[in-house]
């Protein structure tokens, strides 16, 4: 699964490096940025016929209305999620600094489409806050719902089969492991934070990381961790391999990095991309032109194959508005421009598609299929519910 966000303050770092370093060609590997050719989706439909709500035409920046998620619940199941408040909206007062977080009452809806045909199977709904809300599928298939400060396991049908009550304090981040099988629940205040794996088969309780942890992980890989920071234009990664074994050395990566199934990683350094394993092993490369870029952390993998998909970008000269100057300032900056399959097994390019509008993309657990989700106001969808948008397709890969 995956999805854009706004540009924050890390995306804005990112835009930088990759703008700062997209002269250079670190990794070897064949420049294979060529425009890729329109494929044709296997099928495609309107999501308004689908019955996936639009977006409100009033905006609430302090009421967090969290957005759906988008992705394979097994090869042959395809599922759209979305939330949607109980009710009217309340009129907030002024604004405070800090901005005060408001949750309200909502449902948590889930279609489930046929991913060979895109027909409708059924869809089901659950009572929830808008946030933080977040819907995962562990490896067997089943549901799992972070809802506020809980976490439960839930069946298709969303029969429940197990549940964890977390401090109130937990609920700042959740994500689950490439191939489905932990999950990690991390809150953070100040310097400090505190972070619960669980098997998310059963929910069985996996243990936690050691007190004095000062970061939340910005992802969980399936035996280990990933940390980043961010300070100025560089980014530092640390891969933590096995949470609760101290006689495994970290590995520091000054990139961007994403974990990918196994003990591979994904490491990005301006227009060049390579795969490693956490033991240092190089499994594939692949250099871009100049002016272009990938961007690890928009990737998404098939759960029990090889085939990973990731957004590369492309510097271009835009005008960026800066209210505080009060005049536009031209930047080069980067912007969408693919997205590219790769065959980590066979060490290739397998599958590309223009961005345009896509907003999430997937692949299912098996590798065999590429769905994506588009939207035409994607840069407000970390306010509102899913914004309206064309369509849901689903290509066939190689």
């Amino acid at each position: 699964m995956n999805s854009k966000k706004l540009p924050t303050a890390r995306g804005l770092i990112g835009f930088a490096v990759v703008a700062l370093a997209a002269s250079l060609n670190p990794f070897g590997g064949v420049a294979t940025a060529q425009r890729p050719a329109k494929p044709k989706p296997l099928w495609q439909i309107n999501k308004r016929k689908l019955g996936v709500p639009g977006m409100s035409s009033e905006m609430y920046f302090h009421i967090i209305v969290y957005k759906g998620e988008f992705g394979f619940q097994n090869n042959n199941t395809l599922f759209i999620s979305w939330i949607t408040p109980d009710g009217p909206l309340p009129h907030l007062p002024k604004a405070t600094v800090p901005t005060p977080v408001v949750r309200v009452p909502s449902h948590l809806h889930v279609l489930f489409l046929d991913a060979k045909t895109g027909t409708k199977l059924r869809e089901r709904e659950l009572s929830v806050p808008s946030g933080p809300t977040a819907l995962f599928i562990s490896h067997s298939g089943n549901l799992l719902v972070h809802a506020g400060n809980s976490l439960r396991l839930y069946t298709p049908d969303f029969v429940l089969l197990n549940q964890a009550n977390l401090p109130v304090n937990f609920g700042f981040g959740s994500q689950i492991s490439p191939d489905g099988r932990r999950i990690f629940l991390c809150s953070q205040q100040g310097l400090s934070s505190n972070t619960a794996i669980f098997d998310a088969d059963d929910l069985k309780s996996l243990g936690s990381l050691p007190d004095g942890q000062r970061s939340c992980p910005e992802q969980l890989g399936d035996d280990s961790l990933l940390f980043t920071t961010y300070s100025g234009n560089s980014v530092q990664s640390t891969i933590q391999n096995g949470e609760n074994e101290p006689h495994n050395p970290t590995l520091l990566v000054a990139s961007e990095v994403h974990l990918l199934n196994g003990d591979a990683f994904m490491v990005a350094n301006g227009n060049g991309m390579e795969v490693r394993t956490i033991g240092g092993k190089v499994l594939m490369t692949e250099n871009l032109p100049k002016r272009y870029g990938f961007t690890p952390s928009t990737a998404a993998e098939a759960r029990d194959s090889a085939i990973f998909a990731v957004e590369t970008t492309r510097v271009t000269l835009q005008i960026v508005p800066l209210p505080e100057l009060g005049i536009p300032i031209p930047m080069h900056l980067p912007s969408d421009d693919q997205i590219a399959v790769y065959n980590l097994e066979e060490k290739r390019r397998i599958f590309a598609i223009k961005t345009g509008e896509i907003q999430q993309y997937a692949l299912s657990p098996d590798g065999s299929l590429f769905a994506t989700l588009s939207w035409t106001h994607g840069n407000l969808d970390v306010l509102l519910p899913i914004p309206p948008g064309e369509s849901v397709a689903v290509y066939k890969l190689p």
